[in-house]
């Protein structure tokens, strides 16, 4: 699942885009289970001429994780996480013009 919001006002503009992944469901039981997770980027721009605009851009800016378990019915919780992915927030920001 995904969903946004996207502002355009004169010289500005901003985004926020969240993206959502569920845990999986299994038609088969398994072993190994992903948990699920949401991550949250921004966008902004800055339009400093009409040829020049400042930008910045910052992914997974909530820090969300992502992950999986390995378990069975009788693995205790403590025992059953199996990965464990925390990348931060990876920004980018710049200058782009016409010239």
């Amino acid at each position: 699942m995904n969903w946004g919001v996207t502002i355009r006002r004169d010289r500005l503009g901003a985004s926020l885009r969240w993206n959502h992944k569920p845990e999986q469901k299994e038609v088969v039981p398994i072993n190994t289970r992903r948990i699920s997770y949401t991550y949250l980027d921004v966008d902004f721009s800055f339009r400093l001429t009409p040829r020049m605009t400042l930008f910045g851009n910052a992914a997974n800016i909530t820090e969300s994780p992502a992950g999986s378990y390995v378990y069975t019915a009788n693995t205790p919780d403590y025992a059953r996480r199996r990965q464990y992915n925390l990348y931060g927030v990876q920004c980018t920001f710049g200058l782009k013009g016409q010239f």
